[in-house]
């Protein structure tokens, strides 16, 4: 089953991912018709972010005919413990997360096991039952039944009427009257430890829509949705698919959901701009949320 590491994952739109120097040959620039001396303007151009401190660390690569001719790393990966970047460094994707999923959905529909238009409540039943929110009282909130149903289409298009977790900004864009719907989606049973993807989106069908499914696009939870749609479809759980159907055939070898304790030195600490132009650290242990076991 997959657990609240990777529901983390999924919500927080994160991957794992490097790339490893051995499975290409490293040469000249110039035996493949490049400048050694041109590629060193990458040295002086991301040095500078670094030197402004704008960017903790940076890893840089070049590739021509299948062959590297530029591989480095800039900066830190630990400002405050001044430990370099490592070309060997493993990296959060974030919302690249969703074309991959988009990827491992399409090769379902292209065995004819999905469809574009199909009901979503067809996969998973609990979705017909989820109302829209209208508006808000001193009694709670008032709902409607949804025009239509939402489709395997929306969760592409990002139109099934759900809205973004965390931190839920685009319920706040709406207005105060859509305050107890955010502090719904604030107190829901999600991504808590041991949770399946399953009993995840077993609580969020419990939630009313933002909107009605194709009125709008906004910016969700639909890909949470579309990795389920994939567990059900394939009989697999949502890591193995991906491990399975494109991680092992692409030998995407070092991209996963979760690290290992032996490779956590290899991921880099977050760090998120400030008012001044310079960065902070976002949080030093978020690493730790993906650790295996």
């Amino acid at each position: 089953m997959i657990r609240s590491k990777l529901l983390h994952a999924i919500f927080l739109l994160i991957y794992f991912s490097s790339i490893i120097a051995q499975d290409f040959q490293n040469v000249y620039p110039e035996s493949v018709g490049m400048s050694s001396e041109r590629l060193k303007r990458i040295d002086e151009h991301f040095q500078k972010y670094i030197d402004d401190e704008r960017l903790a660390g940076i890893v840089t690569l070049v590739a021509r005919e299948g062959k590297i001719v530029h591989f480095k790393g800039y900066g830190f990966s630990d400002v405050y413990d001044r430990i370099p970047m490592d070309i060997k460094s493993k990296f959060r994707i974030y919302s690249m997360t969703k074309p991959i999923t988009s990827v491992a959905a399409m090769m379902l529909v292209e065995e004819g096991k999905i469809r574009l238009l199909d009901k979503v409540s067809k996969y998973i039943p609990e979705i017909a039952k989820m109302q829209v929110f209208v508006d808000s009282t001193s009694e709670g909130i008032t709902t409607e039944k949804p025009k239509r149903e939402m489709t395997i289409h929306d969760l592409f298009l990002h139109t099934s009427g759900l809205p973004h977790n965390p931190p839920y900004s685009n319920i706040a864009y709406q207005g105060k009257d859509k305050i107890p719907l955010l502090n719904m989606y604030m107190n829901a049973k999600l991504r808590k430890p041991d949770q399946t993807l399953e009993e995840s989106i077993h609580e969020l069908t419990k939630l009313p829509l933002l909107y009605h499914p194709g009125d709008m696009r906004r910016y969700g939870m639909a890909t949470d949705i579309l990795a389920r749609v994939i567990e059900v479809v394939s009989g697999k759980t949502f890591d193995q698919f991906l491990q399975e159907r494109i991680f092992d055939p692409l030998k995407m070898n070092n991209t996963s959901f979760h690290v290992s304790k032996s490779t956590l030195w290899r991921m880099p600490r977050i760090y998120t701009p400030t008012s001044n132009g310079k960065i902070k650290e976002l949080d030093g242990v978020i690493k730790l949320n993906y650790l295996n076991g």
